[in-house]
């Protein structure tokens, strides 16, 4: 599987709050740790190669260094935190 490594998502203090509709996540991974969050709709997620179906108000944890991605196939609301694994 080809993916790609965010390097900036494992800066210290790192912190992103992205909310985004009707978008595909190529595959990727980072240190940090990823909590997404399915507000509407659902989306197809994929972790290491086993694929998830992430309904409403449902929750996907992508651990370090975890390969992750999604696909979407209507319209949908997602909520994802990417935080350094040491924020705290």
């Amino acid at each position: 599987m080809n993916s790609v490594y965010e390097s900036l998502a494992d800066s210290k203090e790192y912190l992103l709050l992205n909310f985004y509709d009707s978008t595909e996540i190529l595959p990727h991974y980072h240190k940090s740790v990823e909590l997404v969050y399915c507000v509407e709709g659902k989306t197809l997620f994929f972790i290491n190669g086993t694929k998830i179906v992430l309904q409403e108000n449902e929750i996907f944890f992508a651990p370090s260094f975890a390969i992750h991605s999604n696909q979407n196939s209507g319209k949908n609301l997602i909520l994802s935190l990417v935080f350094y694994i040491n924020f705290c």
